[in-house]
């Protein structure tokens, strides 16, 4: 099931690197190594290269991904913070939505 992909040759079960991907996807800010070792009881050095290839394997597959139709971004936080006049704006135009 992962032959030819970046979970290849993989020494972690299946089931942890569902769960990896499920902590990653649903953290708002991403995650780090030592949360998700904690939360996978494994090595350090181990959620760290997990992590790494899930962030390749998204990567590889960017540049081909189109997005079409009506897109919506929930709050996920990418390679950057959000000031407060950002997120006082965010707010203001969810409350001219939901009027």
């Amino acid at each position: 099931m992962t032959s030819g992909t970046v979970f290849a040759n993989r020494k972690l079960s299946f089931k942890k690197i569902i769960m990896a991907i499920w902590e990653e996807i649903t953290a708002a800010k991403g995650m780090a190594a030592l949360h998700l070792n904690r939360k996978l009881n494994v090595q350090y050095k181990a959620a760290y290269v997990l992590l790494q290839k899930l962030r390749e394997a998204v990567g590889l597959r960017r540049d081909a991904i189109k997005l079409h139709g009506t897109v919506q971004i929930d709050g996920k936080l990418h390679g950057s913070y959000r000031t407060m006049s950002q997120v006082t704006a965010s707010l203001r135009s969810a409350d001219d939505l939901h009027q």
